[in-house]
Formats: structure tokens, sequence, C-alpha cells
């Protein structure tokens, strides 16, 4: 009933494409958005968010830990990881994964590694990385595919996925069958994936 209420507050998710991951894109263009990107991240929480989560498992991560980032961007998130748990006495070490080639090249600036690959196969053993986020992304797939970089992030993730995102119709959708309510920004997934 919550998300049928919700629903008309809720634009419908139009599907398009991602210029950004184009081939070609001009590369001038592509470091403008990003550090826009970025500041949005910074001034409208989506970086708070998943650094809320984070300090909330540091202290289940061994330390040396390892990160993965998927849709990292230029890797303003994971920076900012690698800072906080720092400060914790956790040596992380971060990977940043996007799925076009100038997106990945440019967060290896603020990652340890970074890497080109679909989220929906990611690139990595089973239970390989101690903490997988996905911030302001989860929202550019069909909601099957959404399913699908959920489970394959609790795939690779030993300890936690962290996802932070926008609240869309597609959302409402996801989160009733995780089990939550639809207003949450973030969710703590890495048990109620298997229910997908």
């Amino acid at each position: 009933m919550q998300s049928a209420t919700l629903t008309w507050l809720t634009p419908a998710r139009r599907r398009g494409v991602e210029l950004l991951e184009e081939p070609g894109v001009d590369a001038e263009l592509l470091r403008r958005s990003l550090a826009d990107v970025a500041r949005a991240n910074r001034l409208f929480g989506g970086a708070r968010a998943v650094l809320v989560e984070l300090r909330l498992v540091l202290p289940d991560l061994p330390r040396e830990a390892m990160l993965l980032d998927v849709g990292t961007g230029i890797g303003d998130i994971p920076a900012r990881a690698t800072a906080l748990a720092a400060r914790r006495g956790i040596r992380l070490t971060t990977i940043g994964l996007d799925g076009a080639e100038a997106l990945a090249a440019a967060s290896r600036q603020h990652t340890t590694l970074a890497a080109c690959g679909d989220a929906r196969r990611l690139p990595f053993a089973d239970r390989s990385v101690d903490v997988v986020t996905c911030s302001q992304v989860l929202h550019h797939f069909a909601d099957d595919d959404a399913r699908v970089v959920l489970r394959e992030m609790h795939r690779v993730a030993r300890v936690r996925v962290i996802v932070a995102d926008l609240v869309t119709d597609g959302y409402l959708r996801i989160e009733e069958q995780l089990g939550e309510l639809p207003i949450a920004l973030i969710e703590r997934i890495r048990d109620r994936v298997r229910a997908l």
C-alpha cells in the first residue's frame, strides 16, 4: 500500500543512453561531468550515505581490507572511504569498477586499482573483497538487471554490500521484494539478496 501511495510522487522511470559511457566522448566533457557527479555526491549525501554505513562495518574488517566500488566514476567515494578507514587503523585497498574504460581510467588517481567491467558479471571471485559499495548507480539498470547486480555484489562480498541510490518507482518494487521500507535511501542487503 505504501508503494502505491508514493508512486504518484515519483516520476516513471525513463530509459536512456548513458552518454558518459559512449565511445569517443570528449575527454574534457567527461572530466567536467565526473567532477559534477563527485560534487553532487558530496553535497547531496551520496558519499555520506555510503560512509555512514562503512563506519558501522569497520569494526568487522581485518586490519588490511579490500573495498570494491561498482560504478565508481572518478573514485571520489573510495578515496573518502580510504581516509575513513585509515583513521580507524585499517589499510583499505580500493578497486574502482566502471562499465566504460574512460570512466575506469578516470578513477585511477583516487583508487588503488581500477577495472573496466560489467556490474552484471563482476570480474571477481566469490567472496574476494571485504566490502562492495554502489552509490547512485543502480537506478541506471532495468529492474531485472538491478537484481542481477545486487546478486553479483553479494557474491563477491565477504562482509557487507552497501548500496546508496535514488528512490524511484522501480526501486519501490525492488525494496518491497527485499522487505524494506521504500523511503530508505541506503540498504544493508548482505543477507536479503538471496530472497531475490
